[in-house]
């Protein structure tokens, strides 16, 4: 799954062309990540092509995406759908790409390079964060707050980050296409 800049980029874009300013919205695209239980269920995954993806259609189905939180928490799923489902497999078919540190390491170096190509104002990302919710995992919460601020220096390895930026432009506009959809 893409990390939390790549996600607030994400969600600054669309909110920005749908016109959505309420926190919630970025609270919601925060959810999936810091909630306690398995991420499975956080996620509602399901088979995709080479890996588990989110089901984001059943997410549709289920909540109202009227509500910023759960406009969101979608916007989060197609997200990571699309990364899993599409971008990851067009760079490896490895099944273990994610247990290597590499990947990490890319989303830390591409970070800096996001927050510049997508203009993201992370203190403001950062006020919007706050939860008051029994479900929330302190522990994963305070590691995403923790990875808006980190940035290393150096090249991508295994992310081609010119591909990523396009991957992320082509999933904005997709994602609004799909939260534009009538049931």
């Amino acid at each position: 799954m893409p990390g939390i800049i790549a996600h607030m980029s994400v969600a600054k874009k669309v909110g920005e062309k749908l016109g959505i300013t309420d926190p919630d919205f970025y609270r919601g695209n925060l959810l999936p990540d810091i909630l306690k239980g398995d991420k499975m269920d956080t996620h509602y995954k399901k088979q995709g092509s080479i890996f588990y993806i989110p089901d984001s259609d059943y997410y549709r189905e289920h909540f109202d995406i009227s509500d910023s939180i759960h406009l969101g928490y979608y916007t989060h799923l197609l997200l990571d759908q699309y990364f899993m489902d599409e971008f990851i497999p067009s760079i490896t078919n490895d099944l273990n790409f994610f247990q290597d540190k590499t990947v990490y390491e890319d989303y830390d170096k591409s970070n800096s390079i996001l927050i510049d190509y997508f203009d993201l104002d992370v203190e403001k990302i950062s006020s919007y964060l706050v939860f008051d919710d029994d479900r929330i995992d302190l522990k994963r919460f305070n590691t995403n707050l923790r990875c808006l601020r980190v940035t290393k220096e150096g090249k991508t390895k295994v992310i081609p980050i010119d591909r990523f930026i396009s991957f992320l432009e082509n999933s904005i506009s997709r994602i609004i296409e799909e939260i534009q959809k009538k049931d």
